[in-house]
């Protein structure tokens, strides 16, 4: 079965995964959603005007998007790097209504960080304000080489990846975020929140958006 376009609440494009029946996004609104957790609560929380982003989870592109559009209304400047293991193709990336949101001339960055090349050695200029790098990989295998002052984790459920959600994976994380760096995600389970105070973070629960109760920044505290 194919992976099929739905439009959320707030009029954005979500994606249904069939082989673990579940969306890339939040059917209450994909661009809010993204927006609340990733932005407001990750990018936005950072002071500098050089800020460095890990996401766990291109998908539909729509996180790196939105980051593109802050960095050129905040003017700051914005290195990203995301992973993901089974990107979605073009026939599914083309139809999505993101580039529509806001300025009709930000499309283009929106298919330029689909279209643009996997695994660089160098990061890619996609706007003034804006450098990036995906990479086609497992995250479990992979070795994170800079440090970042924000981690979006942006992964499928728990429920539908567990492997990803555990103790290991946040340990492998945390040290590779600055001072004060923020991990955010939309996912507030107590088995995560767990897991990332075993790691070493400071959990911090923020009241949700909509229908979501809560969501969680843990943040990597100074000692």
């Amino acid at each position: 079965m194919d992976k099929s376009l739905i439009i959320s609440e707030d009029g954005s494009h979500t994606i249904w995964e069939p082989s673990i029946n579940e969306h890339y996004h939040s059917i209450h609104g994909a661009i809010e959603e993204s927006e609340f957790v990733y932005i407001q609560n990750g990018l936005s929380k950072i002071p500098q005007k050089d800020i460095y982003v890990f996401e766990l989870g291109f998908g539909t592109g729509l996180n790196a998007f939105l980051s593109i559009i802050y960095g050129i209304e905040q003017n700051v400047r914005i290195y990203y790097e995301t992973i993901e293991l089974y990107p979605i193709s073009k026939d599914v990336w083309s139809n999505l209504n993101y580039g529509n949101y806001k300025e009709s001339n930000y499309r283009l960055f929106f298919e330029n960080l689909h279209a643009s090349e996997w695994d660089t050695e160098k990061f890619i200029k996609i706007s003034e304000n804006f450098y990036f790098k995906k990479h086609h990989s497992d995250f479990l295998n992979f070795n994170m080489e800079n440090n970042y002052d924000v981690f979006y984790f942006d992964s499928f459920s728990p429920d539908k990846v567990p492997h990803l959600w555990n103790i290991e994976v946040f340990k492998n994380i945390y040290p590779k975020l600055n001072n004060n760096g923020i991990l955010t995600t939309y996912c507030s389970k107590g088995i995560v929140k767990e897991a990332l105070r075993q790691a070493g973070f400071s959990v911090k629960r923020i009241k949700g958006l909509n229908y979501k109760k809560h969501i969680i920044n843990a943040v990597k505290v100074q000692h």
